[in-house]
């Protein structure tokens, strides 16, 4: 059993982090966010690396539930079902959701910033779109 926050470890050259720390080329499984599904080709699982792995990896820290599962790091995770059930206010709705989003990505030393850039809570429903920025210089905006 592994107590890290990346299970698994990858050979390549990347750039160091912000504190000089050099890590591995993050590398994972290239995912579908319309079907939620990962992609296939010839009956393999599609790689994908650098900025594209991150953007993977942002999607599925924010899906996942912290502190739900005993495999995974209590680092690893978002804290979004705190919400529920509850009768906040919107303010304070869209206030907390972005600090545990944020809170959720910055564990990553792959990810360098996070900021929730769209809102949109109608009802019981949350949507909303993170923008990141990464160790590679590139970043991108994930919608959930």
């Amino acid at each position: 059993m592994t107590t890290g926050l990346f299970p698994t470890a990858f050979d390549g050259d990347t750039p160091p982090t912000p504190s000089g720390k050099k890590l591995p080329l993050c590398r994972e499984v290239k995912w579908d966010f319309e079907k939620k599904t990962p992609i296939f080709e010839n009956g393999n699982p599609v790689v994908v690396e650098g900025s594209a792995a991150v953007e993977v990896w942002v999607w599925h820290a924010i899906q996942a539930e912290r502190y739900r599962y005993e495999h995974e790091s209590w680092r690893y995770g978002c804290e979004l079902n705190r919400l529920r059930g509850r009768s906040y206010q919107k303010g304070t709705v869209e206030a907390e959701a972005k600090r545990y989003v944020t809170e959720a990505l910055l564990v990553s030393p792959y990810i360098t910033a996070a900021e929730v850039t769209e809102m949109d809570l109608e009802g019981d429903v949350l949507r909303f779109a993170v923008r990141f920025e990464d160790i590679y210089g590139e970043g991108g905006t994930v919608r959930v």
